[in-house]
């Protein structure tokens, strides 16, 4: 596990003062502009990841990149609408909001887990 999974990790001294983790309010910031692409039932959404970097500020700081995602064309589609996802709702709160941990969150990985939906 690297550093960047452990800050994500439900332990983490990183903490929103609304509580939760920080990962719970990243997702939860991205999941409201994240629209899944169209799916037939029985399909097999693969979890995608993406990384970005941001800003003191929130915002993206570069194109995110996608680090893992489904091989076939609806694993594409679903690692661009992450992509997508993470532009639009660009600049961040969650970040903003926790300038102490800045250099933690300077390097986001997100999950992208559409069978937890």
């Amino acid at each position: 596990m690297d550093d960047l999974d452990k800050l994500f990790e439900n332990d983490s001294p990183v903490k929103p003062a609304s509580g939760g983790t920080i990962e719970d309010h990243m997702m939860n910031e991205i999941q409201a502009c994240w629209a899944l692409p169209a799916y037939k039932q029985g399909d097999i959404l693969p979890e995608t990841k993406v990384t970005a970097n941001v800003g003191k500020d929130g915002s993206l700081l570069g194109d995110p990149i996608i680090l893992k995602s489904g091989k076939d064309t609806l694993g594409r589609q679903l690692a661009e609408s992450a992509v997508r996802a993470i532009k639009r709702c660009a600049p961040f709160k969650t970040v903003k909001d926790n300038p102490q941990a800045y250099e933690q969150l300077r390097t986001i990985i997100f999950n992208f887990k559409p069978s937890a939906l």
